[in-house]
């Protein structure tokens, strides 16, 4: 590596558009492209997680109705059972 420049490290990178192209322009192409697909994982992990809010809730929500009738049955009997 004697006598060579000092390359910065956009240098090494590939020309995805062809020859002719600058490499800072290709890389700029590239951190926007992985900048919008990290936007939209976000986006995806916020659905995931909203699903997911919604699912506990709707089983919350059946549990208490299961149980609600049941406890609601027990507090009946013990108000009957007092005299």
């Amino acid at each position: 590596m004697g006598g060579s420049a000092s390359r910065g490290p956009t240098d090494f990178a590939p020309s995805i558009c062809g020859p002719g192209t600058s490499t800072r322009v290709d890389m700029k192409k590239v951190k926007d492209l992985g900048s919008r697909l990290l936007e939209e994982q976000r986006g995806q992990d916020l659905i995931e997680y909203s699903l997911l809010a919604a699912l506990i809730s709707v089983i919350a929500v059946l549990a208490i109705g299961a149980l609600g009738s049941k406890v609601n049955t027990n507090y009946q009997n013990i108000q009957s059972s007092i005299p």
